[in-house]
This record gives C-alpha cells, structure tokens and sequence, in this order.
C-alpha cells in the first residue's frame, strides 16, 4: 500500500495510507521527548504532527491529498492505566 501510487488507490486506501502515515511521523517525532509526547501531551504531539504534515507537503515530499487526509486523521492513543495506590491496612 505504501509503495503505490496515490492515483491507483481508492478512497478507503488513501485514508489508510494517510492515517499510517501520520502514525509513523507521530513515532519519529515522539523519540524525542518519549514521556512528554506519548504519556503526559498526546495533544501536543498532534498539533507538533499537524505542523511537521504542512511542512512536508509545502516542500513537496507529500502530496496536498495526503496531507488534507493525514490531517483530518486523529488516532487515539490509550492512556496508561493510573498506578494504585497502596493503602495502608
């Protein structure tokens, strides 16, 4: 699916390939700061893939379809559970 030309693919792989896309970018993106991105501001790791999606389509290393559909994906990523506390008996 990656290695296709986006004029082969119909709508269904086009969001698939835009939503594994944008999934891989947040992972390179969230090596730098791991705990921050990933545990403590998803949200800030979105809005940080947003800018890096712009800047990649107006340089021309993707494509304005694939970033209009890269954007309009929010994956959801699960929370940690919260650690026990322990109660003393």
């Amino acid at each position: 699916m990656l290695n296709a030309q986006e004029e082969a693919l119909d709508g269904e792989k086009l969001r698939q390939r835009a939503r594994a896309y944008r999934e891989v970018l947040s992972l390179f993106l969230a090596l730098r700061a791991p705990s921050r991105y990933l545990v403590r501001a998803p949200n800030a790791l979105a809005r940080q893939t947003d800018r890096y999606l712009l800047l990649l389509s107006k340089d021309r290393i993707i494509s304005d379809q694939l970033r209009d559909l890269a954007l309009a994906e929010h994956p959801g990523y699960t929370q940690r559970p919260q650690a026990i506390k322990k109660h003393s008996l």
